[in-house]
């Protein structure tokens, strides 16, 4: 069973949807408020055997904590929820997509400004929009020669890193 919990899901809401929800239900938060939310919820409710997945926007699980029964023979204290951080190696982390959010800020200020950023050289040159990208302007002192500290780098089709 699978339970969405949107952003305008109310307490009352969500506490309802827990008391029913059945073991193995796997309830979908697609906001961090929501997420703890209903963390603090199942938790007070004392379910097992749930799975809360914080969604983003692209349907990715980027955290993931699972409800289980304590073990009352266990030597060591069971944790009710544990979290699973999703980082399969071949996404970005969490903390590389706000960069990548931050950098498309960025370059939409760029936009906005005016302003064209070019490949040149193995290098990002800024240069005013209206002046164009010819080989005489981003060579000239016009043009700005953007610190990139060694991520920016252009492709080459002979140079492969594997």
């Amino acid at each position: 069973m699978e339970i969405i919990i949107s952003e305008k899901t109310n307490a009352s809401e969500i506490i309802a949807l827990i008391k029913e929800a059945k073991p193995g239900s796997i309830i979908v938060c697609h906001s961090e408020r929501m997420f703890s939310l209903t963390k603090i919820v199942v938790l007070k409710l004392k379910k097992s055997e749930l799975s809360i997945h914080l969604i983003d926007e692209e349907g990715y699980v980027i955290r993931k904590v699972m409800a289980r029964r304590k073990l009352s023979d266990s030597p060591v204290p069971a944790v009710p929820i544990a979290p699973e951080e999703a980082k399969p190696k071949d996404r970005l982390s969490a903390t590389q997509m706000s960069a990548v959010r931050l950098l498309e800020d960025a370059l939409r200020q760029c936009a906005q400004q005016k302003l064209l950023l070019v490949g040149f050289s193995d290098g990002l040159v800024a240069v005013p929009e209206h002046l164009g990208a010819g080989v005489d302007i981003l060579s000239s002192t016009t043009a700005h020669e953007v610190e990139a500290h060694d991520v920016y780098r252009g492709f080459d089709p002979e140079y492969d890193e594997e």
